[in-house]
């Protein structure tokens, strides 16, 4: 899907054409891998660029993914002791929480 890009939004449009410089050894590497791979140049040039893009997305640099991601994998190092102490304060808070709304005539948790 084409995209142009226009301060915060993206909005479709037809295909983009670009034109890069490349050096001598960089367009010999670009021949070979075209070759290896059965492709026009240009067609090697495209795939290449596409694979480049296939991790990136818009997400990879909005401020809240980034954290959402770190936290991940701090969970993902704490060890397993530890985090059975964090469910187990969890599930007592919970309880307590529980015990409040059921004295309350509340919905439980």
């Amino acid at each position: 899907m084409p995209l142009r890009f226009g301060g915060n939004k993206a909005r479709e449009v037809g295909r983009v054409t670009l034109t890069i410089e490349l050096s001598d050894r960089e367009q010999q590497a670009l021949a070979a891998t075209a070759r290896r791979q059965g492709l026009a140049v240009e067609a090697a040039a495209r795939a290449l660029v596409v694979q480049g893009l296939a991790g990136a997305s818009p997400e990879a640099s909005d401020p809240t993914i980034l954290l959402l991601d770190r936290w991940a994998e701090e969970d993902g190092a704490a060890g397993r002791e530890q985090l059975a102490i964090e469910d187990a304060m969890w599930a007592e808070f919970e309880r307590d929480i529980n015990a409040q709304r059921r004295a309350a005539g509340m919905r439980l948790l």
